[in-house]
């Protein structure tokens, strides 16, 4: 009896691990779509249209004024390009004006 119950103990805990990693993978899936919308908000925000044979993270760098290079090293370092380019330019301090106005 003892057997049984640790064994039921040891696939419910199972399920639950499993349940755990899908609820993770959905809220990375969320989470990417999330910030792919805001990179295409971004770059239609600037005026750039994506062409047919060009990458969104090609039109990004286009939009940030960087190249793809200068976007990888941002991605790695865990820089949120977009925030950096309008902190840069001073864009940020207005919004945030603008958002508690």
């Amino acid at each position: 009896m003892q057997q049984r119950l640790y064994r039921r103990l040891q696939e419910l805990e199972g399920a639950q691990a499993r349940v755990d990693r899908f609820a993770e993978m959905q809220r990375r899936d969320a989470e990417q779509e999330e910030l792919l919308q805001s990179f295409v908000a971004f770059i239609e925000w600037r005026g750039i249209v994506q062409s047919p044979q060009e990458s969104i993270r090609e039109a990004l760098a286009r939009a940030l004024e960087i190249s793809c290079s200068e976007l990888d090293e941002q991605f790695h370092e865990g820089i949120n390009p977009i925030h950096k380019y309008l902190d840069e330019r001073g864009l940020l301090e207005e919004l945030e004006e603008v958002q508690v106005g």
